[in-house]
């Protein structure tokens, strides 16, 4: 949120700019780190700020674009177990190297339709598995600051 911050009063804007809180789940959503998530929610909305979390991890919305995520019976999704799908689905996976991913603009919008198909609750912090990142690609698409149909346009 402060680096958000000091880029907003740095950076001169246009109408119709948008900046992102976009966050993992994982440790935010423990007991003892709820109320500080529930605080930056609700200085997003008072900073006019949009909010896009994964639970547990962004590794969810990656694994997206190559496959369906297979949810335990538990009905929760660990970081590890995310990854390691993630792993399997795109043919490897390593953290630091996220950018060398192969993804295609048709990749980007079947991880927009799969993570839609997961967000199906109005609650800001579901306890299921659920990427809400779809909502920043979207919102460019909306205002054409992508364009999904040329290669390398996924990435």
């Amino acid at each position: 949120m402060k680096r958000l911050d000091g880029y907003f009063k740095d950076n001169a804007t246009e109408e119709g700019d948008e900046f992102w809180v976009c966050i993992d789940s994982d440790h935010w959503v423990k007991a003892n780190h709820v109320a500080n998530l529930v605080q930056v929610l609700q200085q997003c909305g008072q900073k006019g700020y949009c909010f896009a979390i994964s639970n547990p991890c962004i590794e969810l919305w990656l694994l997206l674009h190559f496959a369906d995520v297979e949810i335990p019976v538990t009905g929760r999704l660990s970081m590890a177990e995310a990854e390691m799908q993630l792993r399997s689905a795109a043919g490897g996976y390593k953290k630091a190297k996220c950018d060398r991913l192969e993804i295609t603009g048709e990749q980007v919008v079947r991880a927009i339709e799969r993570a839609k198909t997961l967000d199906v609750t109005d609650e800001e912090l579901p306890r299921s598995p659920f990427t809400r990142v779809y909502q920043i690609v979207e919102s460019l698409l909306e205002k054409d600051a992508i364009d999904l149909s040329k290669p390398g346009d996924g990435h």
